[in-house]
């Protein structure tokens, strides 16, 4: 068996968070809407992707 030694620390961590959001109203702009979550999210948190799915 070999040993590997790793002199500094590795940042490897990933976090994958999905967030359903429902809008108050059926005629609500999601485009404004996922404007303004890109705006407030933290420094070090990104977006990747978005998606729009139909409701029953």
């Amino acid at each position: 068996m070999r040993r590997v030694w790793i002199r500094r620390s590795v940042d490897m961590t990933r976090l994958v968070a999905r967030i359903r959001i429902l809008p108050a109203e059926a005629d609500s702009d999601l485009e404004d809407v996922v404007q303004r979550l890109k705006t407030v999210i933290p420094d070090g948190i990104q977006m990747m992707a978005h998606a729009k799915e139909p409701i029953a």
